[in-house]
C-alpha cells in the first residue's frame, strides 16, 4: 500500500502542475508546494534510510510545514474575517506546541503532541470552510471545486488521524498503520479528481 500512496502523491504533484495555470491562485500555489514537499519527503527519506540514518528529524520538520501550509492555504481562501483570526490563532498555538516539543525532547522524536492538535485545529478550519463553502453559489457546483475535493480529502484524513496520531508513540502492532496509509490514499485521490474535475473558478 505504500507503493500505491507514493505514486498517488507524485501523481498529486505532477498533476497540480500540470494545471497550475488553470487554477492559478495563491490557495493552488501553496497547495502545490505542499504536494511537492511531501514527495521530496518521501523520496529524501527513503534514500536516507537505505544508508542506515535516522529520518526523524526529516519528520519532524515535515510535521512543522506541513500544519503551516495548510493554514496559510485556508488563510487565503476563507472570506470570513472571524475565520482569518481564527487560523492566525491557531497558526500561533500549534507553533507554539511545537517549540515546547522540540526544546522538550528535541527534534529526534516523533512530535505527536503537535501532530494531533495540529490535526484537530486544522479539522475545525477545514469543517468551518466546508460551512462557508454551504452557504456560497458554489455549492450549486460543488463537485467542480477543486476547493471542495481538497477539503474533503483533507478533512477525512486529519479527522481520521487524531486518534491514530494520538498513540504512535505507543504501539507495538505496526498492522494499524494501513489505517493511516488508507487515509492519506483516499485524500491524495480526492487532489487528483479535483484537479482533472474541476473547472476554473470565476472571480
Amino acid at each position: 500500500m505504500i507503493s500505491i500512496l507514493v505514486t498517488l502523491e507524485y501523481i498529486s504533484a505532477i498533476t497540480g502542475t500540470i494545471f497550475y495555470k488553470k487554477f492559478s491562485s495563491k490557495f493552488t500555489a501553496i497547495l502545490l508546494a505542499y504536494l511537492w514537499m511531501i514527495c521530496f519527503t518521501e523520496t529524501l527519506s527513503s534514500e536516507v534510510s537505505k544508508y542506515g540514518f535516522t529520518v526523524n528529524a526529516l519528520y519532524t520538520l515535515y510535521t512543522f510545514f506541513e500544519f503551516n501550509l495548510l493554514f496559510l492555504m485556508y488563510l487565503t481562501l476563507t472570506k470570513v474575517k472571524t475565520n482569518q483570526k481564527l487560523i492566525k490563532f491557531f497558526i500561533l498555538i500549534t507553533n507554539t506546541v511545537f517549540a515546547f516539543e522540540i526544546f522538550k525532547q528535541g527534534i529526534n522524536n516523533w512530535p505527536s503532541i503537535t501532530t494531533v492538535v495540529g490535526s484537530v485545529l486544522i479539522s475545525v478550519i477545514l469543517i468551518l470552510y466546508l460551512k462557508e463553502f454551504l452557504y456560497s453559489d458554489k455549492i450549486l457546483n460543488y463537485s467542480r471545486s477543486l476547493y471542495f475535493w481538497v477539503t474533503l480529502g483533507s478533512l477525512v484524513y486529519y479527522l481520521g488521524s487524531i486518534p491514530f496520531q494520538a498513540i504512535i508513540n505507543y504501539l507495538e502492532n505496526r498492522d494499524l498503520y494501513f489505517l493511516q496509509i488508507s487515509l492519506a490514499i483516499f485524500a491524495q485521490s480526492c487532489v487528483i479528481i479535483g484537479f482533472l474535475w474541476s473547472k476554473k473558478e470565476i472571480k
